[in-house]
């Protein structure tokens, strides 16, 4: 009884972190679009400078959507932060799919600022730290 209880415990931590991460990175996200649009209506800045903006979000959000899953949840592991940015660019390819088409040609620089973002940001926190010898 105790040990499914733990285990149980186990895995809603872990999904709880994913969650988390997941709505923290959808939130800055959309924080970094809302400042593009603000940006672009002002005539601050050309529309054409838009797909940098959606790639440089992408992986903002999936960094701060990885660090905090795994600040987040009591266990620090790597899958934690890959599963946050799974969800995040699931959602991004339901998006496109009633936009554009899932597979239009930003689909794949997405997928890859979304893994190296999630990545950089799992191996941040997971990473063990070295031992200088003296």
């Amino acid at each position: 009884m105790r040990e499914e209880k733990r285990k149980n415990a186990k895995s809603n931590t872990f999904a709880v972190g994913v969650l988390k991460g997941f709505t923290f990175g959808l939130v800055i996200v959309a924080a970094v679009f809302a400042l593009a649009a603000a940006l672009v209506s002002s005539g601050a800045m050309p529309e054409s400078a838009m797909p940098p903006v959606a790639v440089f979000a992408a992986f903002l959000g999936a960094f701060a959507g990885a660090i905090f899953a795994l600040l987040s949840s009591r266990r620090r592991v790597f899958s934690l932060a890959m599963a946050t940015c799974a969800a995040m660019l699931l959602l991004t390819l339901i998006g496109s799919f009633f936009t554009t088409g899932p597979f239009s040609g930003a689909t794949p620089i997405l997928l890859a600022a979304y893994l190296v973002g999630g990545a950089l940001g799992g191996y941040a926190l997971t990473r063990k730290p070295r031992h200088r010898r003296r």
